[in-house]
């Protein structure tokens, strides 16, 4: 498979929303959590346009797309940000907010390339840190843990009714 992976553009904000869109429903379908059941597709890929558009303009962002025959395989986003261990110490660290590889795409590379591109990006940038929250399952870890990530914390949920 070949594909490319390039910073994403403003041309690209309609196909991440859908795309967004498409990770949320099958999210959602998977465990059925009331938090991530998306709302009617036409206002979902408006609302989501609009915060890929505003996330492009920004420089605390990191989005790079993969393209493959013309279309969209793939996408992670990702924000650089602040993290205040101490009064005494700031370090700068990069938040994983969203990866997402098209089925079509999946277990042919897309994933890692795209998450090699952010920690290039880390090293560019001079962070030292980067995290992400997944789910916890034997394939995230195993996919998370070939790029070197290592569990750190547990978040847990809970639904009030």
């Amino acid at each position: 498979m070949s594909f490319l992976v390039r910073k994403a553009k403003q041309l690209d904000v309609s196909d991440l929303a859908k795309a967004w869109y498409d990770m949320s429903l099958e999210i959602w379908r998977k465990h059925k959590c009331p938090i991530y059941k998306p709302k009617p597709k036409e206002e979902f890929v408006k609302a989501a346009s609009e915060i890929f558009s505003r996330k492009l303009r920004s420089n605390k962002y990191l989005i790079f797309v993969a393209i493959e025959n013309g279309t969209l395989a793939g996408f992670v986003v990702a924000r650089v940000d602040h993290y205040v261990p101490s009064v005494f110490v700031q370090e700068k660290l990069i938040y994983v907010e969203k990866l997402f590889v098209a089925k079509r795409a999946r277990r042919k590379g897309v994933g890692s390339v795209l998450m090699e591109k952010i920690l290039s990006e880390a090293k560019k940038k001079h962070v030292r840190i980067v995290y992400l929250s997944t789910e916890i399952d034997d394939r995230n870890l195993a996919f998370y843990g070939k790029l070197g990530f290592e569990r750190y914390q547990y978040k847990l949920m809970k639904m009030i009714k």
